[in-house]
């Protein structure tokens, strides 16, 4: 089984999104892969935005449980492959954690803009795009 890290800034939008919609389409699709996720600047402890939530919902998967979290040199050693959001997101992991250089990786969709204080339907918008994105990397899962 393969563990898959997405990181943004916060964990409370992007990255907790993909580590939602990750876990509900690798477990629809029989896949033993699964996700987690991290920010590199978090409110530790704080709850996936509304927005968020609402976009989870909209999607069929729940962020109701998610608590963000920092990255740790221990959650890149768990994981086979780590994803940021974006590119600054993979440079300052690197800048951060050089001996976890190999395991970063773009999104196939290209940078994921943050829908932070944007209307339910950005959010939305911002996890179709995840998806789209998600399901080209569990072609490759486990």
């Amino acid at each position: 089984m393969s563990s898959i890290l997405f990181i943004c800034t916060g964990n409370t939008c992007r990255s907790p999104m993909a580590e939602g919609l990750f876990n509900a389409l690798a477990e629809k699709q029989g896949k033993e892969s699964r996700a987690f996720s991290r920010g590199l600047f978090p409110a530790e402890g704080g709850a996936a935005s509304p927005g968020a939530q609402y976009a989870a919902a909209e999607l069929g998967f729940n962020l109701e449980g998610h608590r963000a979290a920092p990255l740790t040199a221990e959650d890149l050693h768990r994981a086979d492959r780590v994803y940021g959001m974006s590119r600054q997101h993979l440079r300052e992991i690197a800048r951060r954690f050089p001996e976890a250089a190999e395991k970063l990786l773009p999104l196939p969709c290209g940078d994921v803009a943050d829908p932070y204080g944007g209307s339910p339907e950005r959010y939305l918008q911002t996890a179709l795009q995840l998806r789209d994105a998600l399901l080209g990397i569990l072609e490759d899962a486990e």
